[in-house]
């Protein structure tokens, strides 16, 4: 077991794996809403927006460590091998997920990401956020910052 693994709370894992429920239910605390239908609809947006941006097996591969319904965001919008990324700055990432989320003001949006992408970075290993952050420009830091608060 990795250190992140046994760092974890017991009460996430089921076969050292994030369950769906707590993935939303964690996003929903983060971004402080009363639905789990609006947290589960910013995780869509997020996680669609970042396959877009990623090429290749790369969103399989993020899929396939996150819980199942999670994971099936990122597989049933990108499921080519051999797409090509889209290779777009962070202004128009958080623009693509205010647009999917449906949310007017882009500061939401990206407080919402934050959220969603920290959960994301707890659910999966090390070595796949290190190889999926890699292939983003350094404007990314923004949405990979270590504090979780909505209020960015």
């Amino acid at each position: 077991m990795s250190e992140r693994v046994l760092s974890r709370s017991p009460l996430f894992l089921i076969n050292n794996k994030m369950q769906d429920h707590e993935f939303i239910s964690e996003v929903q605390q983060r971004i402080r809403v009363e639905s789990a239908e609006e947290a589960k609809n910013s995780v869509r947006a997020t996680l669609q927006t970042l396959a877009d941006h990623l090429a290749g097996n790369a969103p399989a591969k993020l899929a396939a460590q996150l819980p199942e319904e999670i994971g099936a965001f990122i597989t049933e919008h990108k499921s080519d091998p051999n797409a090509t990324g889209e290779g777009f700055g962070v202004d128009e990432f958080v623009r693509r997920t205010a647009e999917r989320s449906g949310l007017q003001d882009a500061a939401t949006a990206k407080s919402y990401a934050v959220a969603v992408l920290a959960v994301m970075r707890e659910a999966i290993s090390e070595g796949e956020f290190a190889k999926m952050r890699g292939t983003l420009p350094d404007e990314y830091d923004a949405l990979f910052a270590d504090g979780y608060s909505a209020n960015l």
